[in-house]
């Protein structure tokens, strides 16, 4: 077998794997993801609560929904059969890119809000009820909706359908073609991954100081009343610990390989590497929207008045 011979092999098998990866992987996600989901968000809206933690899950619930419908699903029925709405029409494109952006923002954000609505019940608990009302989580929902729609709103005019090889589809406009392939990467990386991640460990750490300072003090004065309470408190830092290190691993490598591949690829030869990259990229794209499909499952673990609440529902279903 002559070279050429073999590298068209190779090329096959690469797109083999590529394809029975999205094929087989993404309905798995899709099918945990929307029952989780659809599950997450008829429980938390029952939950009557004076503060926002309940209304901050619910919504992302529904935003993780579009993350997974708008990306995934897509991904996949374009697996299946070689049709991509995106790339029928130009306003489709420009419309699906940004809508599956801004619902991936929120999400990330809305994680970002409920972790600081918990530091602020953990630091400052006589003032949680007037800071983190429930009526005043929808304007913070609003703006966390709203900033991530400016943040996305130059892809209506620096994507759309271009000319590749004969086929129309969906990318960087031809006088947008840095900004999308080599700055928009690392703007994107910060605003959805690092910054937030960031922002998560400090919130979580000084949760920690406060929970240790207490057991400390309740230690020191022998306290026993209310301990059962405390205990509960303790372990909420660690919970939001856990999602934050789990919203790192799940998304971090996503951003790691787009901004490195493009370099990787520009400075590479042979389409062998164009192949390895397109492997990595749909790898981490389906590790990314695991972030986006285990929220449920969190939350029966750690949530005790979460998981009282499912009981109840199944019980009524019976």
């Amino acid at each position: 077998m002559n070279s050429t011979s073999s590298f068209q092999t190779g090329q096959i098998q690469e797109n083999r794997v590529i394809r029975d990866i999205l094929l087989y992987v993404s309905p798995i996600l899709l099918c945990i993801g929307t029952v989780g989901n659809c599950l997450a968000f008829y429980v938390l809206s029952g939950i009557k609560s004076k503060t926002s933690t309940y209304f901050f899950l619910a919504a992302l619930a529904l935003m993780d929904l579009c993350v997974l419908y708008i990306g995934l699903c897509r991904l996949w029925v374009a697996q299946l059969t070689g049709f991509d709405v995106k790339d029928t029409s130009n306003v489709l494109c420009k419309l699906v890119i940004f809508v599956g952006y801004v619902s991936s923002y929120s999400s990330t954000w809305l994680i970002v809000a409920v972790t600081l609505e918990r530091c602020i019940a953990v630091r400052k608990p006589l003032k949680v009820l007037l800071i983190c009302k429930y009526v005043r989580a929808k304007y913070v929902v609003a703006a966390i909706i709203g900033m991530a729609c400016l943040a996305n709103v130059h892809f209506f005019w620096t994507i759309s359908l271009t000319d590749i090889n004969g086929s129309l589809l969906c990318s960087a406009s031809i006088q947008c073609v840095t900004w999308i392939d080599r700055i928009w990467p690392w703007i994107d990386a910060v605003i959805y991954s690092v910054s937030p991640f960031i922002i998560l460990i400090t919130l979580n750490t000084l949760m920690i100081i406060k929970v240790c300072k207490a057991k400390r003090k309740r230690q020191s004065l022998h306290e026993s009343q209310n301990r059962s309470g405390r205990e509960k408190a303790a372990k909420l830092p660690l919970m939001l610990l856990t999602i934050s290190i789990t919203f790192l691993l799940t998304t971090l490598p996503l951003n790691a390989v787009v901004i490195s591949g493009r370099f990787w690829i520009s400075f590479s030869e042979g389409n062998g590497h164009i192949y390895l990259y397109t492997l990595m990229k749909n790898v981490t794209e389906l590790i990314m929207y695991v972030n986006h499909s285990i929220n449920f499952f969190l939350y029966s673990a750690t949530g005790k008045k979460f998981r009282t609440k499912l009981k109840g529902i199944f019980r009524q279903w019976r």
